[in-house]
């Protein structure tokens, strides 16, 4: 009767380990894991004053979430693209961005829908821009390109075209 139990208990833990070590070798990498987090609409500037859609760069910028002027997301000497993050406990976000001494506000709109990555990885979300607006300080327009913000695609979403 103790070898029964004894044998017992080593078989449940073998299987056990198995299990465990299945589980790491088969479940999400850290890649999956960092990735099923990011949402942010990639953005390109470009000139509003070329024929072509020429793109262009910012200097001396400052971005900051609306209402955060305290917490800036970005204070670079010089940007042609921005990867701005989505707050998903909300439908719309605000940033405003600074160039030297003029500034605008740029605000989107959009929804989202479950998608599961994986059993072990669980869900993140698709996303949809569905409208933006701006201030028109040094901004002329914005053209949403690709409004979809999908697991593991990196596509420029946004064209912002400045004076």
């Amino acid at each position: 009767m103790i070898n029964n139990k004894k044998s017992r208990r080593n078989l449940a833990y073998h299987a056990v380990s198995i299990a465990v070590a299945l589980v790491l070798a088969f479940g999400c990498s850290v890649d999956d894991a960092c990735l099923s987090y990011q949402h942010n609409v990639q953005t390109g500037f470009y000139s509003s004053k070329s024929v072509k859609q020429n793109d262009t760069t910012l200097t001396d910028v400052l971005i900051w979430g609306l209402g955060r002027e305290d917490s800036a997301l970005y204070r670079v000497a010089s940007a042609g693209k921005l990867f701005l993050n989505l707050n998903l406990n909300k439908g719309e976000t605000g940033y405003v961005i600074r160039t030297r001494t003029l500034q605008d506000t740029v605000l989107f709109w959009y929804s989202k829908e479950p998608v599961t990555i994986s059993g072990s990885c669980g869900i993140t979300f698709d996303v949809h821009i569905d409208s933006m607006a701006h201030t028109n300080t040094f901004i002329d327009s914005v053209s949403i390109i690709y409004p979809n913000l999908r697991y593991k695609e990196n596509f420029e979403n946004v064209k912002i075209f400045i004076y």
